[in-house]
């Protein structure tokens, strides 16, 4: 997917969603429960293996 059919996907999705901004946009898309972060596993994830050390 080109960054463009991403930009021309989210200026759609705006006005629909009466978002102000693209922050406001990526809030309510995650606090609709429609989409989620995946929860990262720590055995993998150089991030969290640091912290746990």
């Amino acid at each position: 997917m080109s960054s463009r059919t991403v930009e021309v996907h989210r200026s759609n999705a705006m006005p629909k969603m009466e978002a102000r901004n693209r922050a406001e946009l990526i809030r309510m898309v995650f606090t609709s429960g429609k989409v989620m972060l995946p929860v990262p596993n720590a055995s993998t994830s150089p991030v969290m293996r640091t912290q746990l050390l």
